[in-house]
């Protein structure tokens, strides 16, 4: 029988297998590289944002900038 620190040991070590098995999948490889293209998107909007604002003279302070309409 099992202990109680035996139990959480295999627990965790089954989720890792598991966490392992859907990394390793081809559809969360395709998500995963969905992600980065939007994080690289965003980046590139961001940064197209602050050139505009620069261009038209309203660059705001970083906590304003959420309120511009």
């Amino acid at each position: 029988m099992l202990s109680l620190g035996g139990v959480e040991a295999l627990a965790a070590a089954l989720e890792a297998e598991v966490q392992a098995a859907i990394d390793a999948s081809p559809r969360m490889q395709v998500l995963r590289a969905r992600e980065r293209a939007l994080e690289r998107q965003i980046g590139l909007l961001k940064s197209q944002i602050g050139e505009l604002q620069k261009v038209d003279g309203h660059v705001l302070p970083k906590a304003d900038r959420s309120r511009k309409t």
